[in-house]
């Protein structure tokens, strides 16, 4: 065998190796995302609404800090409302920022607070 056959063959074993390990990555990536993603969505199927609310604002939050972290535009962040939305409930607010001075609506804070003093 000559040189350049030797030299042909060596490169087409380089990048036939190449070739195998990129599509094992790529392929073993995706099978890793699609399963984590079918383990999410039936996870989230049989989830509670209150857990369903708390892992969306997590979500929101995870992206917010990816935003600001990346080059990309924050397009995501501050203070975050959640809601659920159910056929049986409808709309119901889990947690909401306030637009208004507490000094202006004092009872709605004094219930707030006893409801927490309640829970816990």
């Amino acid at each position: 065998m000559s040189e350049e056959d030797e030299a042909s063959l060596t490169r087409d074993a380089e990048e036939a190796e190449k070739a195998f390990f990129d599509g094992l990555t790529n392929d073993s990536f995706e099978a890793i995302r699609q399963q984590s993603q079918e383990e999410i969505e039936d996870m989230v199927e049989f989830m509670p609404k209150p857990e369903m609310a708390r892992m969306a604002e997590a979500l929101v939050n995870l992206t917010s800090i990816k935003r600001r972290v990346s080059r990309g535009m924050e397009t995501v962040g501050g203070p975050i409302d959640v809601a659920v939305i159910s056929r049986s409930e409808g709309f119901v607010w889990v947690k909401r920022k306030h637009y208004f001075p507490a000094e202006l609506n004092s009872r709605f804070f004094e219930r707030k607070r006893a409801e927490r003093i309640m829970e816990g």
